[in-house]
């Protein structure tokens, strides 16, 4: 438990920090922390991929683990935005239904570029990985990457001003979005398992992480060994960086199914992407589900891994 506040109070405060001084903020001062978003979102793409590189870099780890991740990884988000997508219908507010072909073409050019250029920045994080870097370079990928996420929120928290949170956060309805993506990723879990020859236990383990790598290879390596920590590892980043295409391509017009895509990430990771590209008015939506489900995943893993 102390574990998960200790992860928890330094993205809240952020974001509370954030939107509280974001009330006494000028205009202008507004809309250039809305321009900052860009920026740290294309560093902290750069940093995953930079995270990811390490892993790629034990051939053992793959030889064992890439296998199983991508089946977890692809059932679990898969079933999860679709679960959403049957049962809540949700649409999108910024649907452009109607428009020109032209338009609809220019749309889509654009986000493939956009998507080229996330996969970009985290490809050259793989590779910056790989590097024979000086220890003090390698030492500033590892001392940035907190105060990033939390200068990323921080900027959120002040854009957030935009909008009246509370009406957003009182309705039932924006807890369905957590809960079927609770159901979608055990689903997918007992699918993987059953596909992978894992024991259901280990299926629902795994599936468990919701996108946060950094906790669940933890948890779940000590209990079940390096290898499986190693599967969980790459399970919630391959979940993360398919939430990262899905944003980008899908986001405008399925915000809901994306955000369940980004599963735990959704609060803090993906919350910058989500509020560029799902809109600000997901942002409360992104917020409640991705609280929910960090609180969730690590007390579900534990829970599975000891039945």
């Amino acid at each position: 438990m102390e574990s998960i506040l200790t992860s928890l109070f330094p993205l809240l405060l952020a974001i509370g920090a954030g939107y509280s001084i974001g009330f006494y903020l000028p205009a202008s001062v507004i809309q250039l922390a809305n321009q900052l978003i860009n920026p740290l979102v294309w560093l902290m793409l750069f940093y995953s991929g930079h995270d990811f590189g390490h892993v790629l870099n034990d051939a053992h780890v793959i030889r064992m683990g890439l296998n199983h991740a991508l089946i977890f990884s692809v059932l679990t988000n898969a079933l999860s935005s679709l679960l959403v997508f049957w049962l809540l219908k949700s649409g999108n507010t910024r649907d452009t239904q109607g428009a020109d072909t032209q338009h609809s073409w220019g749309a889509l050019g654009k986000a493939a570029k956009e998507c080229m250029l996330a996969l970009s920045l985290i490809a050259a994080g793989i590779l910056a990985a790989g590097l024979d870097l000086p220890p003090f370079v390698d030492a500033i990928f590892q001392l940035n990457v907190n105060q990033l996420l939390y200068a990323m929120i921080f900027v959120v928290g002040i854009d957030l001003t935009r909008i009246r949170l509370g009406n957003l956060f009182g309705s039932v309805r924006i807890l369905y979005l957590p809960a079927l993506v609770v159901a979608g990723s055990l689903l997918g879990g007992i699918i993987a398992a059953l596909w992978t020859g894992d024991s259901i236990r280990t299926g629902l383990a795994l599936a468990s992480g919701f996108g946060w790598f950094t906790l669940s290879s933890v948890l779940v390596s000590s209990q079940l060994g390096e290898a499986y920590g190693a599967i969980a590892l790459l399970t919630d980043l391959f979940r993360e960086l398919m939430a990262v295409i899905m944003l980008y391509m899908l986001g405008n017009r399925f915000a809901q199914e994306t955000i369940a895509a980004c599963g735990a990430t959704a609060l803090d990771a993906s919350l910058p992407l989500i509020k560029q590209k799902c809109g600000l008015e997901s942002v409360s939506a992104a917020l409640v589900s991705g609280l929910i489900l960090t609180i969730a995943g690590p007390v579900m893993i534990i829970l599975f891994l000891h039945v």
